[in-house]
């Protein structure tokens, strides 16, 4: 979920050259009524990767509870541009399991995805 149209292609891409199936949101309300649905479907998710500021919507910190209220079994990745932000900093401690710092290369996205937090 990104609201920024071409950070949505750039990740979309780097993301279907590593081998994953991807849907992009622009806002957070969308992503939860889809993941919700998704999840009655018995569809299943390896990773969800939020924007941390959707500005008039709902941003990854609102958003990341809802997901793991219907189902916690993915990893939850943020994302922002503000690197002093509390969230950033101590994303442990608001249900991400990881972070990326914008702009973020595609060795970066790779690390986020596969590094294990346990």
């Amino acid at each position: 979920m990104d609201d920024d149209d071409s950070v949505q292609r750039t990740l979309s891409l780097m993301l279907k050259k590593m081998g994953y199936n991807v849907v992009n949101f622009t806002e957070g309300q969308t992503l939860i009524n889809y993941y919700s649905q998704a999840i009655r479907n018995e569809e299943t998710f390896y990773a969800i990767i939020l924007d941390l500021t959707i500005p008039g919507g709902l941003g990854g910190k609102e958003v990341i509870k809802d997901l793991r209220k219907i189902s916690p079994d993915f990893k939850g990745i943020v994302s922002s541009g503000y690197s002093n932000d509390e969230i950033i900093a101590n994303f442990r401690d608001y249900d991400f399991d990881e972070v990326l710092q914008k702009p973020y290369s595609y060795d970066e996205l790779k690390r986020a995805l596969h590094y294990n937090s346990e």
